[in-house]
């Protein structure tokens, strides 16, 4: 809840394919871990309220960033399968791990998985979080991200 938005990150991995060439390239890990410093592993963040994921930083790996498009934001649809407990989390509102999600780029699919909660990186919600709030102070965005009725989020945003 870093901009007071409903928000937890979610650890996951991530196959991006080209329907083109052919050629799949798997990012994160289905068991991140923290070396000192750094995350081994990819992160999404999912907005319960709103149904929708947020890949901030998806633009890190060169096929996605060529073509310029920000981060994924989208609805999050479920693919079929998991266990009765998964799919009353699912029902609640909660993205439980194994949940795939796909996601059209041009001519890239990227599928991600949830792999896990991610409360123990809490240092990469707070760096989404400001990472975010750079991206919702462009001046495209801004106008909606202010209209959105966040008292804290608008608040920072000035």
């Amino acid at each position: 809840m870093q901009l007071d938005i409903p928000a937890h990150v979610r650890t996951a991995d991530l196959v991006v394919s080209n329907r083109y060439t052919g050629k799949r390239t798997l990012y994160g890990r289905p068991d991140p871990d923290w070396d000192g410093d750094v995350f081994k592993g990819h992160c999404l963040v999912w907005l319960p309220t709103s149904g929708r994921i947020v890949d901030a930083t998806v633009e890190q790996y060169p096929e996605v960033r060529r073509y310029r498009l920000g981060p994924i934001i989208g609805r999050a649809v479920a693919a079929a399968g998991g266990t009765a407990e998964d799919h009353v989390a699912a029902a609640s509102g909660e993205l439980v791990p194994g949940t795939s999600i796909n996601v059209q780029r041009e001519e890239l699919m990227l599928l991600y998985t949830v792999t896990g909660h991610a409360a123990e990186v809490q240092r990469t919600e707070v760096n989404l979080a400001a990472h975010a709030l750079t991206l919702l102070r462009l001046p495209e965005v801004s106008v909606r991200a202010r209209a959105g009725g966040y008292l804290r989020l608008t608040a920072l945003l000035a």
